[in-house]
């Protein structure tokens, strides 16, 4: 009876021990995709989507989040009512926004893939990220241009 419930009590921690470790749960993982690629790609697209909301906000004229220091009040305008309006805080909450659509975007579409991604849409994908930080910068900087 020993001999069955030692070789019974192996088995069951063999059958522990091999089970295989689900790193996270499968919408976020997906089946195909290694995790370090999902948050490489999460965040490459965060930052491409919030570079691109920062930047189109104040091109098309979207509604801001604007402070008046003066009068101490904070409102919602497309336009700056005065010359000391603070704008930064409006186009901030846009980028915000458009990294975190950006990022939860990603995170779907990657959860429906089941292959792997290839190393060259990874690299195509950082590269994306950078050059519309550099556009974005670069935007701001020519509208600068007079000093």
């Amino acid at each position: 009876m020993r001999a069955v419930c030692h070789s019974f009590l192996r088995w069951r921690v063999h059958a522990y021990r091999s089970q295989a470790v689900f790193p996270g749960p499968a919408w976020v993982l997906g089946w195909g995709v290694a995790r370090e690629q999902v948050a490489y790609v999460a965040a490459c697209v965060a930052v491409i989507f919030g570079s691109l909301c920062y930047m189109l906000c104040d091109f098309a004229g979207w509604p801001l989040l604007v402070y008046e220091p003066y009068e101490r009040i904070w409102m919602v305008a497309a336009e700056p009512p005065s010359v000391a309006s603070m704008l930064f805080p409006g186009m901030l909450l846009w980028g915000l926004c458009g990294a975190l659509l950006g990022a939860a975007s990603s995170l779907v579409i990657l959860s429906k893939r089941t292959k792997p991604l290839p190393q060259s849409a990874i690299t195509l994908l950082g590269a994306w990220a950078a050059s519309s930080t550099a556009f974005t910068a670069m935007y701001f900087l020519w509208g600068l241009w007079p000093f």
